[in-house]
């Protein structure tokens, strides 16, 4: 009875450690559309993120990842080395030659956890807050994963406004926001890029998945200006009096299908338009971007205030 226990763990365990793994597996890949400190897609760009090779570094065997462009605004380098311990993964940060806690999956509503940032005005750093508002299970390729929806909340040393943005992050596969989204470009004045949300995530357990915020995950922006496209074909847009509806000039009938934007990037409705007009009740007042796209996959974009 003993031998038949035993071999029900030895298999028990097995199975278990053959579908768990770490937070990026050698492999691992991220695209995210690049957007421009204004909220608009940055020509012909987009980020990559993928985990190279384990190695060792600083004393602490990590993964590490290299990335085919800064975001100028997030301060991070262009490599970076991570590792996971006990579901929560740890990040290299240069400016304190010391590993920090980037996310932690053990987390549950109510709990958070600290970032330090270099304040370059004073000796003491300032910090980034994380505190998880609740959580719930995402299924990716049929497998559940855990997802912490979060607020970030900037913390000056000189006691000033504390900023607060937030966001959703997901286990193995990060901040949908950015993997590195502490310190992003919305949080504070910067004329760089920026991320404007995941595209695509990929390794060899979960397999490929897209948030479809792009036709591809490498897609490349064929892009027009708002200014461009009016001078062409006379596009306008107007908000109807009772604030729920967009309604589009002729010109707007060459596209059939929109997507909209928060001013920072973030995807936040997409459809179909139907009679020139796009639904936008369930938007709050604010400040949007509007992309059109065509029956050709071009698309152009203007903003609009609601």
């Amino acid at each position: 009875m003993k031998k038949i226990f035993g071999l029900f763990l030895f298999l028990f365990l097995f199975h278990f450690e053959s579908v768990a793994q770490e937070f990026a597996p050698v492999g691992a890949s991220w695209y995210y559309s690049e957007w421009q400190f204004d909220g608009m897609p940055i020509l012909e760009n987009f980020l990559h993120i993928e985990c190279e090779k384990d190695t060792l570094y600083e004393g602490q065997l990590c993964k590490k990842l290299v990335k085919n462009r800064r975001i100028w605004c997030n301060d991070r380098p262009e490599t970076e080395y991570i590792f996971t311990r006990n579901d929560t993964v740890f990040f290299f940060d240069p400016n304190y030659s010391e590993f920090q806690v980037l996310y932690d999956f053990n987390a549950e509503r109510g709990d958070g956890w600290d970032i330090k940032l270099v304040n370059y005005a004073n000796e003491d750093p300032d910090t980034v807050h994380i505190v998880v508002d609740s959580t719930d299970i995402f299924v990716v390729n049929e497998l559940s994963l855990k997802r912490l929806f979060v607020t970030y909340t900037i913390n000056y040393a000189q006691g000033k406004f504390e900023p607060k943005y937030s966001s959703t992050i997901v286990e193995y596969i990060g901040d949908t926001d950015y993997l590195f989204n502490y310190l992003p470009f919305s949080a504070m004045t910067c004329d760089a890029n920026g991320s404007g949300g995941l595209r695509c995530y990929s390794d060899s357990l979960i397999g490929e998945y897209s948030t479809h915020i792009a036709n591809s995950c490498d897609e490349i922006v064929l892009w027009s200006s708002n200014e461009e496209y009016r001078d062409d074909l006379g596009l306008r847009i107007s908000v109807l009096p009772s604030g729920n509806s967009l309604m589009l000039n002729q010109a707007g009938s060459v596209a059939n299908q929109f997507k909209i934007f928060s001013i920072n990037g973030k995807l936040l409705n997409w459809g179909v338009v139907i009679d020139r007009t796009i639904d936008i009740h369930q938007l709050s007042n604010g400040i949007f971007v509007l992309q059109l796209i065509k029956e050709d996959g071009k698309f152009i974009s203007t903003r609009f205030m609601k």
